[in-house]
């Protein structure tokens, strides 16, 4: 259930074209994909991923948090490589 709220909470950021959540509901693995990243400095698209997950984060539903982030294009490479 709580990757559903987490989905939900970061696809409401408008420029997400896809969002994929692995792990336990304590643990996550989060891959952000959006067009907007390809402006973005690495710490500017952590910050946007935390943001909306702060309540989560200090109320400790989530413990710890891994973010990616691709473009739609590194995406794409990326699951090339890995498939």
């Amino acid at each position: 259930m709580m990757k559903k709220t987490i989905k939900s909470l970061l696809l409401k950021e408008k420029f997400l074209e896809k969002v994929y959540i692995k792990g336990d509901n304590y643990h996550l693995k989060i891959i952000a994909i959006s067009k907007k990243f390809i402006t973005m400095e690495e710490k500017n698209k952590q910050q946007i991923i935390y943001s909306p997950l702060t309540k989560l984060i200090t109320s400790n539903k989530i413990h710890a948090l891994t973010i990616e982030t691709y473009t739609p294009k590194e995406w794409e490479i990326y699951k090339k490589k890995t498939n």
